[in-house]
């Protein structure tokens, strides 16, 4: 999955106080019959959350294959940064 467009002209993301994070954008298939697909991840950032540490988190299902009963899944991965 890409888009032909920048991804911030759909992208919309949301960090509460509690530490939820909600992100949502658009996306276009790479291969087969083209079809945007708008896509969601959401979930819980742990409280103590170190720099360096990645947090992966299981969004939108894409795409299913019957044939070999196969899922595939969107997956955000969150990075706290160190500033500068």
């Amino acid at each position: 999955y890409t888009s032909t467009r920048s991804f911030f002209d759909t992208f919309r993301g949301r960090l509460s106080d509690d530490g939820k994070i909600t992100v949502s954008m658009s996306l276009d298939t790479l291969f087969g019959k083209a079809q945007v697909r708008e896509v969601r991840a959401s979930g819980q950032l742990p409280k103590l959350f170190p720099f360096g540490r990645v947090v992966s988190i299981r969004g939108s299902r894409l795409w299913v294959n019957p044939k070999k009963s196969e899922n595939v899944w969107l997956r955000l991965d969150v990075v706290r940064m160190a500033p500068g």
